[in-house]
């Protein structure tokens, strides 16, 4: 899988200017990864097994969704760590994602949400894909490269952006702990590093490990979600290599990186395909499920498409209250509110667990079409984001999850006056209700 040299438009004028500029990029790849990992997951049907030869384990659903699921979560606190990093340079936090340039080789692939399928598992594969693939997976890697391009064109390792911010935060060109393997993916680019006086600020604001509910530093990468803090040069070093031992560097161990757990999948559902009257694992879900106009997957269904509003916006709250976690210092409120940091991160745990978490597995049992059959395609969350940039200073942050909640509101009463809710969906529109009402309270 050849490497294009990307170019950095604007090109940068210091190491710091790069740093943030990769750091940007990083956080939209974790954000975009963490969208389609989540709806691949939750496209998969619950308690499918089958025992396939040539496999000393019987394949189970139940199995990858737990893998999936488990990777977005970790793709979650690296998105949190790189706010961190942006934070100990004074630069904003960034939770963009559609925003960036298709056309630049550092992005792995198009934002993309797919089912489990063989062609989505190849991106997922190559996304994660370190430098020097061992030879006992290169046959498969190369089939996966070509199942990827089948779909996407060449699909680019996220990994480049982290060896790349990895040298940068290193004192000289010579290798530093802890991850002395590591080569400059792009030796073409300017010869420099950060300086370490322009390091360090905004610590009052940077994200804990226990607010996010991560892992110790310690703790082993194959199951840790890591969130954490940069006070210097050397543990930005620490947090791009902790990172990298999940999924976006050449330093994991087997079996535990991001790449080994999507090949793993990969040569199952390949041998499922493979295999005469398999059972499907994954439900019919339309790729891109969106609610806007004339798209190839534009929900139609009037409840599907309501209800998939209201998640878009739980969504685009989600990242606002990440936003305003990472923008309040430890002590005091947000201005103008009586809402402290801890509300927003909160606010956050509510949307990822209590909202976005059952609204995902209400929309992937409705139908993508109006009056579509029993077998057609199934709709699903868009995590679609308006065209322009989120805002980045506080001030328009709180006004953005103002409006979102009083759009909470309006969908939400449409759907209990129109669509006749199952107890189930009343349950979770008073979850969604209480919250709402906690953060007119707290903002005003």
């Amino acid at each position: 899988m050849a490497e294009t040299v990307p170019v950095l438009d604007p090109a940068p004028l210091s190491a710091e200017e790069e740093a943030v500029a990769l750091l940007r990029i990083a956080a939209e790849v974790e954000g975009a990864a963490m969208a389609q990992y989540l709806f691949a997951a939750g496209s998969l049907l619950p308690d499918v097994s089958l025992a396939v030869a040539g496999f000393d384990h019987p394949i189970l659903s139940n199995d990858w969704y737990d893998l999936i699921r488990d990777i977005a979560k970790q793709e979650m606190g690296h998105l949190i760590t790189v706010q961190n990093l942006l934070l100990s340079l004074d630069a904003a936090p960034h939770l963009d994602r559609e925003n960036f340039p298709l056309e630049s080789p550092l992005y792995p692939f198009p934002f993309k949400l797919q089912p489990v399928r063989l062609e989505s598992l190849a991106k997922f594969v190559c996304a994660e894909a370190p430098r020097e693939v061992p030879a006992t997976d290169q046959s498969d890697f190369a089939e996966a490269v070509e199942q990827a391009k089948i779909v996407v064109g060449e699909v680019s390792r996220a990994g480049q952006v982290y060896e790349r911010l990895f040298w940068l935060f290193q004192d000289a060109d010579a290798p530093q702990q802890p991850w002395l393997s590591v080569k400059n993916p792009f030796p073409s680019w300017p010869n420099w590093h950060v300086d370490p006086a322009k390091m360090a600020f905004n610590q009052d604001r940077q994200a804990e490990t226990t607010e996010w509910r991560g892992s110790d530093s310690g703790d082993p990468p194959d199951s840790a979600v890591y969130v954490l803090q940069v006070r210097d040069k050397a543990t930005a070093r620490e947090a791009v290599y902790k990172i990298g031992l999940q999924g976006e560097g050449p330093v994991g161990e087997p079996g535990v990186t991001h790449f080994d757990k999507f090949l793993r999948v990969y040569r199952e559902q390949r041998a499922l395909a493979q295999h005469a009257g398999a059972p499907a694992f994954a439900r019919n879900q339309a790729d891109d499920p969106s609610v806007g106009l004339n798209g190839p997957a534009t929900i139609t269904d009037p409840k599907a498409l309501v209800w998939a509003q209201l998640a878009n916006t739980r969504y685009q709250m989600l990242l606002m209250d990440i936003a305003l976690a990472i923008s309040v210092g430890l002590a005091g409120t947000a201005p103008g509110t009586t809402a402290t940091r801890r509300h927003f991160y909160t606010w956050a745990f509510s949307e990822m667990v209590g909202t976005i978490k059952p609204l995902s597995a209400e929309l992937r049992q409705m139908p993508l079409i109006l009056g579509g059959s029993a077998d057609g395609p199934l709709a699903g969350v868009p995590y679609e984001l308006p065209n322009e940039h989120l805002p980045s200073n506080v001030t328009d942050q709180l006004q953005y999850l103002r409006d979102r909640v009083a759009e909470s509101t309006n969908l939400r009463a449409r759907i209990a006056s129109t669509f006749a809710p199952t107890p189930k969906q009343k349950s979770l529109l008073t979850q969604m209700a209480g919250v709402d009402a906690t953060i007119v309270d707290k903002l005003g």
